[in-house]
């Protein structure tokens, strides 16, 4: 079956808008009853196309820039409300799940996301972009990377985990691309495998691009090697180990120059900026495993009421349940019929192709 994934925003007026692929480096596409589900937490932020999230990029960030505390509201109000949203989310009955209890866990989840963004990430966000903004009005428009540099967090928990999969994959390139029984548990293969017990110890939940419908890597060892292998096919100057050598480096240089210049006036409110700035990488590092344990846990309640669904014919296997709409799944849940086995398949293959497809990093706008 061969099918073309269309990348036009689905209505006229979104297009007055520039809209930014969320997840860039990582983007991913979501079946049905996700992408929805994603979209509605978001709201008037985000829009779906070709199964694709994509963010407003043209609003203003909100909140009073350089207001401190966005670490604080943090860890003491958000990441426990995140916790016990993964938890309520692992305690759903599949059988007594209806619509509105459906509809009250994604408003509980939608003012969780909503909190986050306007009380954390946007004032974060909207310091870190008026620092950028101030470093290269100074130092020039060519140093915004260096500017970045004094911002992120280095090492971040996406960087720790990029770095043991390019271990394993260099491994696994030293070795024709095969780690078997032929070399013996000796060599390669066990090295290999003390990784792998690494990386699954300490990133048991990542997922692609916050994927619902994918196992992580606690669940399916698949899937680190899908991983491995796209980093063995890369050239050794793509390390991500020797990526963050030289943002250190680029780093420590900027901090140098900073302190250089330290007695210009607009030198010294740079300064004064930079740890407020700096919040906003503290914090996505900070709710990066939250997330992904929320993610866990959505995706084990998804797959509890397919297989529920299973048991009352609406649908073939547990994972169709992510090929639902929501209010398809409303209706099965109430005793309905599902849409079908052809529809399923249709929207599987739909879905595959989006998958091939290479989404526009931008949309809208003028």
């Amino acid at each position: 079956m061969s099918t073309e994934v269309s990348f036009e925003l689905p209505e006229a007026a979104l297009a007055a808008h520039r809209w930014r692929l969320a997840c860039e480096g990582d983007a991913q596409p979501h079946p049905p009853l996700i992408a929805e589900l994603y979209a509605d937490l978001l709201g008037e932020h985000a829009v779906v196309v070709g199964g694709y999230l994509y963010e407003r990029a043209d609003t203003p960030a909100n909140g009073e820039h350089g207001a401190p505390g966005a670490l604080d509201r943090l860890h003491n109000e958000w990441l426990p409300r995140v916790e016990e949203l993964a938890s309520a989310l692992g305690e759903v009955d599949p059988a007594a799940l209806d619509g509105d209890a459906l509809t009250a866990l994604i408003e509980r989840w939608r003012e969780v996301a909503a909190g986050l963004r306007d009380d954390v990430l946007d004032p974060a966000r909207g310091t870190a972009d008026a620092f950028v903004a101030g470093f290269v009005a100074r130092f020039g428009d060519d140093r915004r990377s260096a500017a970045r540099s004094l911002i992120d967090a280095i090492p971040s928990r996406a960087s720790r985990r990029a770095a043991v999969v390019w271990e394993m994959s260099r491994l696994l390139r030293s070795q024709g691309s095969r780690l078997s029984a032929t070399f013996g548990p000796t060599g390669g293969q066990r090295e290999y495998m003390q990784l792998r017990q690494r990386a699954q110890r300490d990133f048991p939940h990542a997922v692609p691009g916050y994927r619902q419908d994918v196992p992580s890597w606690s669940e399916d060892h698949a899937m680190v090697t899908s991983a491995v292998r796209q980093a063995a096919a890369m050239p050794d100057a793509a390390s991500p180990i020797q990526a963050e050598q030289r943002r250190r480096a680029e780093r420590n240089a900027a901090q140098a120059e900073l302190a250089a210049s330290a007695t210009e006036p607009r030198v010294a409110a740079l300064m004064a900026q930079l740890p407020g700035a700096q919040e906003h990488a503290l914090a996505l590092d900070a709710l990066a495993e939250p997330t992904v344990r929320l993610i866990a846990a959505a995706r084990a309640m998804w797959l509890g009421v397919g297989a529920w669904l299973v048991a009352g014919g609406a649908v073939a296997e547990p994972a169709d349940v992510f090929y639902l709409h929501r209010g398809e799944l409303v209706t099965a849940l109430h005793g309905g019929d599902g849409p079908g086995s052809g529809s399923i398949r249709e929207r599987r293959a739909a879905h595959a192709a989006s998958e091939e497809a290479t989404p526009p990093a931008t949309l809208g706008g003028a």
